[in-house]
């Protein structure tokens, strides 16, 4: 069957008007993208609103990442933090990211070093590798968390063997200058060649 989204996005309206989080949420994502319908931004977030405020997560995140960045609707880092640990608590995984990446640089809130370390790892529990590397960041530095380099290395590999490029580099110079492992000039180069 081919794929024929202005059919699927006027079924998702149909059922979005009628109060369907799931529809609104999918309509949203249409609006947002343009496909099947014309991109309306504003639009997006008003669907994302109503879905986030029936519990849907998918739209709690994408509410977050609009009220972040200020696209479609006015930029608020207070309501953003707030919709991202909505959906953070339900166990959505870039949210739990956003949400410890805002706690850390004290965005939408105080800056606040050990929650973001918790929300980094729900997230890197789940192998989302920024989240990783960034709890890596927090135990090579101590930050939210003690200080551990072995942690940190640990952290460091699951992301890098995922292919992220940051973290074969950051695992690289633990191996070249022996930190949180024994110093090994072999094994820096190897992740410094991925």
């Amino acid at each position: 069957l081919a794929v024929d989204m202005a059919q699927a996005a006027e079924w998702y309206r149909k059922a979005a008007e009628k109060g369907h989080p799931d529809a609104q949420f999918l309509l949203g994502l249409c609006l947002e993208s343009g496909r099947g319908v014309p991109k309306d931004l504003a639009q997006a977030v008003s669907l994302y609103r109503k879905a986030a405020e029936w519990g849907n997560p998918n739209a709690q995140y994408n509410l977050g990442v609009a009220l972040l960045s200020g696209k479609g609707a006015p930029r608020d880092e207070a309501q953003a933090l707030s919709w991202f640990l909505k959906s953070a608590e339900k166990g959505h995984k870039e949210a739990q990211y956003m949400a410890g990446t805002c706690c850390f640089a004290g965005r939408g809130a105080p800056r606040d070093e050990a929650q973001a370390a918790a929300w980094f790892l729900k997230a890197a529990e789940q192998n989302h590798p920024l989240a990783q590397i960034n709890l890596g960041v927090c135990y090579t530095f101590g930050k939210g968390v003690e200080k551990s380099p072995a942690h940190a290395v640990g952290w460091y590999r699951k992301a890098a063997l995922q292919g992220n490029i940051t973290a074969q580099f950051n695992l690289g110079r633990c191996y070249e200058n022996g930190i949180g492992v024994a110093q090994d000039d072999a094994a820096a180069a190897e992740w410094y060649k991925k």
